[in-house]
Parts: structure tokens; sequence; C-alpha cells
């Protein structure tokens, strides 16, 4: 427990900081008025500390929602009423961090057992609602199980169990 516990927050720790990453080079590229510094070396924007603070804040909740709602099996009102973010925000961000911590633990030699377990333990993906391919209502024909037997021929014929008025239907199996 102690072993897998510790993975676990690694794993997660790589994870934040994969989001640190793509949240500072965000706040790079955003324009801002006069922010470029000119040093020895190449240009670069400047970020701010309040900037910079509002997203190790944001950083903290999804680390906490990811723990609490990915690892633990926190429902989604256990962890709104914790975090204050509403439910279809905590989705959004576990759903979110499942794909990246899948990628995360297939890439990093560390965690490979843990991406092993977890292929393991995946359903297969179901397909989405316009790429499925149709079915048609009416069955196939010529499908192995619809061709075994057809009727060939109708007609007529007096036997002791079948009234003389009605025609019998003769089948051919195949």
């Amino acid at each position: 427990d102690y072993l897998a516990e510790g993975a676990v927050s690694q794993l997660i720790d790589a994870y934040v900081d994969q989001l640190r990453k793509v949240g500072i080079e965000a706040l790079r590229r955003r324009p801002r008025g006069k922010a470029v510094v000119r040093g020895e070396g190449p240009r670069f924007k400047t970020v701010d500390s309040a900037e910079l603070e509002k997203l190790e804040a944001k950083l903290r909740r999804d680390r906490e929602i990811v723990a609490r709602r990915v690892f633990d099996g926190a429902t989604l009102d256990e962890v709104s009423l914790a975090t204050g973010v509403t439910k279809e925000r905590i989705r959004q961000i576990g759903r979110q961090a499942t794909r990246l911590l899948t990628e995360i633990a297939a890439e990093a030699p560390r965690f490979t057992p843990m991406a092993e377990d977890a292929r393991r333990a995946m359903p297969p993906a179901r397909p989405r609602r316009g790429g499925a391919a149709k079915v048609p209502l009416l069955p196939d024909p010529g499908a192995l199980h619809n061709r075994l037997a057809h009727v060939e021929a109708i007609e007529a014929e007096r036997t002791a169990y079948v009234t003389p008025a009605l025609p019998v239907a003769r089948l051919v199996l195949h």
C-alpha cells in the first residue's frame, strides 16, 4: 500500500507538472502591453506574479480533484462540496486527467506496471455516435443463417393431415 500510494503521488505530481508547464506557456503567449524585456539572450515575455499565483491555486485545486475523484473514488457531489467547483467541471477535469495520466504512465518507464494494469482493466472503447457503423433494420438475406432454408414451391397436396383446399409449402434445406 505504501509503494502504491507513493506511485500514485508521483503520477499526480507528474500530471500537475505537465499542467504547470502548459499553463506557464499559455501565460507567456498571452498578449500584454510593454511586457517584453530585453536581455542578453532572446526576447521573452515576463509573467505577472499574480497570474502565477492564480495558476498555482488552480493547480492545487485540480490536484485535489484528481486525487479524490480519480484515485479515491469520491462522488461528484462530495468533490463539489469540498472544492466549490461545479459537478460538470469536476467531470471534465477527471476525464482530461484520466487521459493525460494514462499518457504519462505509458511514456514514463517508472509507471510501466501501472500502465499495463490500466490497459488490462480498461473496458473496450465504445464507438462514437457519428462514427458507428449503421445497422440495417432488416436482416441480411445473404447471411449464412438466412440461406439455410428457402421456399422452393407452393403446391396443393392432399395428405391425411391437411385439408384438400390448403396449399402446402415444400422447404428445401441446403
